[in-house]
């Protein structure tokens, strides 16, 4: 197997479902990994994301 091609977005992400209400620029990067590899005649893509977790820390 032999990756062809990866893509990544960086998208905007809310706590709010209301778009009108800033999300503070809280991002996450989405990945799509495209292998050599086709199941059906079509290409296997893996996906990852990166999680965000904007709470404070206790030390």
């Amino acid at each position: 197997m032999r990756i062809i091609e990866i893509r990544e977005a960086s998208i905007p992400i809310s706590r709010y479902a209301d778009p009108a209400i800033a999300s503070g620029g809280l991002t996450t990067s989405i990945v799509a990994v495209v292998p050599d590899v086709l199941r059906s005649g079509r290409p296997v893509i893996d996906w990852g994301y990166a999680q965000l977790d904007a709470s404070p820390k206790a030390d």
